[in-house]
């Protein structure tokens, strides 16, 4: 897939996946809490923080079932 099929895509599907207010705003806070997950757990597993890396691993999974 290409960028210009990419960007096809969102526009094509927004308005299907914001319908409502509420879940825009819901994926405002979910969608940057699941990339923090994702670069923290890339982090954390470089430094050997296993600790670290399962919050952020819980991170990624809470973001993920909260947009479910």
């Amino acid at each position: 897939m290409n960028i210009r099929e990419l960007l096809r895509w969102q526009w094509e599907g927004y308005t299907q996946y914001h319908q409502s207010r509420s879940n825009l705003l819901l994926h405002i806070v979910v969608v940057p809490l699941f990339l923090l997950g994702n670069v923290g757990l890339v982090l954390a597993l470089a430094n050997g923080a296993v600790v670290l890396a399962l919050v952020a691993l819980a991170a990624m999974v809470v973001s993920m079932a909260v947009q479910g």
